[in-house]
């Protein structure tokens, strides 16, 4: 394009150098929004998980503690030394729905399932999680998250039964499903 009047050059460079100028302060500002939003969405997520963690942790406890009130009964106690399988599957039904676990089991020394409220009438089978026992064996109580019928997760927590020596082992479980999930997902603010 040619250009005859010295103010068609000038308002055609500035023109050029509006636009050029609009162009990088447009891509600075996109550039720094970014990094904002970034950073937003960065401290929300980890705010996010820490409150997400602290409340797995605190529904935990609050497992551990119901689980430990079961192993400190009594007649618990008396009923896995005399072998009583009707009682102890009664107690465990009664103390489960209290507490609204979906799988209570007893699990012996060696390892087998010795009672289990879901399936009450199965011969004695070897717990399936190991190594839940053996982290529950150092630490005392044990807590974590396994997948057990169908696929389907749990919570689950194993604590000692006492007397003053150990007799045998809680498992209590809580699936872990959508309800579990919309909880989490309102307490901590984030999408489960």
């Amino acid at each position: 394009m040619h250009f005859r009047f010295l103010r068609h050059r000038i308002v055609a460079v500035f023109v050029g150098l509006l636009v050029v100028i609009m162009a990088m302060v447009l891509g600075l500002v996109n550039r720094s929004g970014e990094q904002i939003i970034n950073g937003v969405v960065d401290r929300q997520l980890q705010a996010g998980a820490k409150t997400f963690i602290s409340l797995l942790n605190q529904n935990n406890a609050q497992l551990e503690i119901a689980a430990k009130l079961l192993a400190s009964d009594f007649g618990f106690r008396e009923a896995i030394a005399t072998g009583d399988k009707a009682t102890l599957l009664s107690v465990l039904r009664n103390h489960g729905s209290r507490i609204n676990a979906q799988i209570m089991l007893l699990v012996s020394l060696d390892g087998q399932v010795m009672a289990d409220t879901r399936n009450p009438a199965t011969p004695p089978r070897p717990f399936p999680f190991p190594e839940l026992l053996a982290g529950a064996q150092s630490s005392k109580r044990i807590s974590g998250i396994a997948t057990l019928s169908g696929n389907k997760p749990f919570q689950l927590v194993v604590v000692p039964v006492l007397a003053p020596t150990r007799l045998a082992w809680i498992v209590m479980g809580f699936q872990v499903d959508d309800a579990w999930a919309e909880e989490f997902s309102v307490l901590s603010g984030l999408e489960v």
